[in-house]
């Protein structure tokens, strides 16, 4: 059994720039797995998709604290080829559900003990396309923001940002 920590191969990443409230992001990553039992392990501010070559992994962010937040580890052996692709979605404010804390993913990819890839100052990442971050109304005080989509073509990738987080 993997351990459900992170090592220190992964930093936390996010974004070039400041981070603004309701902000979507996407991160890319390459690896060459061997055909063995393969896990991601990840955890987020805010809630995340991860994509392993065009599937969706089945996972969440589940309710954590800001100091010792929660790692998800999906076995993800039946999608493995080379792939990429995490998105996360940055609530950026105080609600019922949420705390506004700083913006940010972390992740690896491990067969057995070996990491495969991990977020780093190296990972690709963009803006995720389509979704408006101003002037999106809140659902309801308690749950926060809705989100509003529009098709777009993708901005290029740049290098994420590594961002300081005590967790």
């Amino acid at each position: 059994m993997q351990p459900k920590l992170l090592t220190q191969k992964s930093d936390w990443i996010w974004l070039q720039g400041a981070a603004k409230a309701n902000s979507y992001a996407e991160f890319r990553v390459v690896f060459h797995p061997a055909q063995r039992q393969t896990a991601l392990h990840i955890c987020a501010e805010g809630k995340y998709a991860a994509w392993i070559n065009g599937q969706l992994v089945p996972s969440g962010q589940y309710d954590d604290f800001p100091s010792m937040k929660s790692v998800q580890t999906p076995d993800i052996t039946s999608m493995i080829r080379p792939g990429k692709n995490v998105q996360v979605w940055y609530p950026g404010e105080d609600t019922s559900v949420c705390r506004k804390e700083a913006p940010g993913v972390r992740f690896e990819v491990r067969q057995d003990h070996e990491v495969l890839c991990a977020s780093s100052a190296q990972t690709q990442s963009r803006r995720l396309a389509g979704y408006r971050t101003e002037h999106v109304p809140n659902l309801t005080p308690q749950l926060g923001r809705g989100f509003c989509y529009r098709p777009e073509t993708p901005e290029p990738w740049s290098h994420a940002a590594v961002v300081d987080k005590s967790a």
